[in-house]
């Protein structure tokens, strides 16, 4: 009986383990950019995350701006002011994958993709390629830290 039992909770371990590491972080809350130094320091942004959405938020003039985007990978439109955007996100194990394209009115045409992961310390870090089609895009690594 002591060998079945020592087995079973050994399983139930390993079970918890494998649960664990494939759990998707929650990246709601407020967050306020620390750095590095070639990041925008002090930008806030709000972030409420459920099961299907993720919502990004900041204050600007005008009433602020937000962002939804559904976790399922499917390509979802959006607009902001007169900017038309279709944007995917999905899970890539415990990291997010976000790819959005920006249609302006002027004709210009901007592509982002971002990867969002929570180091061990609890810092949101987003990896980000951003640029206009046609020219050389900007990597950016900004680690925000939870504000109050």
């Amino acid at each position: 009986m002591e060998k079945s039992t020592s087995a079973t909770c050994v399983a139930i371990l390993f079970c918890a383990l494998i649960l664990n590491a494939q759990a998707k972080p929650n990246f709601s809350g407020k967050w306020v950019s620390i750095g590095p130094a070639d990041a925008p320091i002090g930008l806030q942004q709000t972030i409420t995350q459920d099961a299907t959405t993720l919502t990004v938020g900041h204050a600007s003039e005008g009433g602020g701006h937000k962002v939804v985007y559904r976790l399922d990978g499917r390509e979802h439109p959006s607009t902001m002011a007169d900017i038309h955007s279709v944007a995917r996100a999905w899970w890539n194990k415990d990291k997010l994958e976000i790819h959005r394209v920006d249609n302006y009115p002027d004709g210009r045409v901007r592509q982002n993709k971002q990867v969002w992961s929570l180091e061990p310390n609890g810092n949101l870090v987003i990896e980000s390629t951003d640029g206009l089609v046609g020219e050389t895009p900007t990597e950016r690594r900004t680690i925000y830290k939870k504000g109050q």
